[in-house]
């Protein structure tokens, strides 16, 4: 299991930036980046495909 690593400060907008998230909530589940507010059937279908 991958773990994953919290960002911060200027790291988390660096990465943000070049994700082109632009706005909050965003999610980024596998290789997919959901932007804004997602259904929970969704979020476990990005999260079953993930795996």
């Amino acid at each position: 299991m991958n773990r994953a690593t919290p960002l911060s400060g200027a790291g988390f907008v660096e990465v943000s930036r070049a994700l082109g998230v632009n706005g909050t909530p965003s999610s980024v589940i596998g290789d997919a980046l959901a932007p804004g507010v997602i259904e929970v059937d969704q979020m476990i279908h990005l999260a079953s495909e993930a795996r």
